[in-house]
């Protein structure tokens, strides 16, 4: 994916926000959920058509301690 990508968040799959910033992502089509952390969760919200992955990145970067090197890669693969 791009960094200049500007990728959008499957409308059908559902944001569950539970305690201490994790969340639940599921999907009623397919019955498939997964956790998510506090970082996968800012991920998402930034998963609206307006942000980049670059966008993304950067805030990322600002709004967390010991970001690692391969978070735009990470990034980039939570997004696909």
């Amino acid at each position: 994916m791009d960094l200049d990508a500007k990728p959008i968040a499957n409308p059908v799959v559902v944001l569950r926000e539970e305690f201490d910033n994790w969340a639940v992502l599921f999907n009623p089509d397919t019955a498939d959920a997964v956790g998510i952390n506090p970082v996968g969760v800012a991920v998402w919200k930034l998963m609206d058509g307006h942000h980049t992955i670059a966008e993304a990145v950067a805030r990322i970067q600002q709004q967390f301690a010991n970001v690692p090197g391969s978070a735009s890669e990470e990034i980039r693969a939570f997004m696909a």
